[in-house]
């Protein structure tokens, strides 16, 4: 557990008092066991990146001392097997920028900390907005009230946020971002972009911060329902426009790398 996570379950635990509050009593979340982000050891060295869904299945992670969850085996075993789509599209997207154990170099958490058994439904409908296993309450509770998520990100700073809600955040009617000081619309969230045959939906931001002046923001649609490979491609090429490289590594070093990760799978 690195020094991220454990910033981040003081917050939980002390600062926001997680699930225990008065806005998580009221809330319908039926396995209130909040998930903790993931923080690679790595996060540090590169980039920053934080990638960020709705919410979660129940019964991810495992559960800590503190009763939260802890989403580090489940990372860790689940990376690149193809029957955990999340992940398996999070390897697609990180490997052309830091080889098959991009999990080590990302962190990844979610707009809702806890889950609803039952998919996210409530009086028997899904939350419009399409966010899987998260009821309409959650989101307003845990996202729009306490912003646990954008408590987290001014803990981790990172540098690119990759945000896979779109539909959810038009239904809140594009909701500002909190850590944010200044804005600026690089697509608007009008823009669209094509995946094989679909429209992908392309919200691009720049923001400044109290720890960067530019944090670029991506929010983006599910990636549910789309070509994991195309998809990830695009993820992947938009990270690269601003992707730092490490100071000894060279572009020929860099090229293969790349080349030993492909043939390693």
């Amino acid at each position: 557990m690195n020094d991220y996570v454990k910033k981040i379950i003081y917050l939980f635990k002390h600062t926001l008092k997680l699930p225990v509050n008065r806005e998580c009593q009221s809330c319908d979340a039926d396995q209130k066991e909040p998930l903790l982000p993931f923080v690679g050891d790595h996060f540090d060295d590169r980039d920053r990146i934080l990638f960020i869904r709705a919410g979660h299945p129940p019964d991810t992670g495992t559960i800590t001392a503190d009763k939260f969850r802890d989403p580090s085996d489940w990372v860790r075993k689940g990376w690149g097997n193809p029957d955990e789509s999340y992940l398996h599209l999070l390897k697609l997207i990180t490997t052309p920028l830091y080889g098959k154990d991009g999990y080590q170099y990302i962190s990844m958490s979610d707009l809702t900390k806890c889950a609803m058994r039952g998919g996210g439904k409530t009086g028997g409908s899904k939350i419009r907005g399409g966010a899987a296993w998260a009821s309409e309450r959650m989101i307003q509770k845990c996202f729009m009230a306490q912003r646990v998520i954008w408590r987290e990100a001014a803990i981790l700073k990172p540098e690119a946020i990759v945000i896979f809600a779109y539909d959810l955040f038009k239904e809140l009617g594009f909701p500002s971002i909190p850590v944010s000081k200044s804005t600026t619309t690089i697509q608007p969230a009008t823009h669209y972009q094509k995946v094989a045959s679909k429209s992908l939906p392309w919200y691009e931001l720049s923001i400044e911060t109290a720890w960067s002046k530019n944090v670029r923001v991506l929010i983006t649609a599910d990636p549910d329902g789309y070509n994991p490979i195309e998809f990830a491609k695009l993820i992947s090429a938009w990270l690269t426009t601003f992707q730092k490289q490490p100071a000894s590594e060279t572009l020929v070093g860099r090229v293969l790398r790349e080349i030993r990760c492909g043939q390693n799978g």
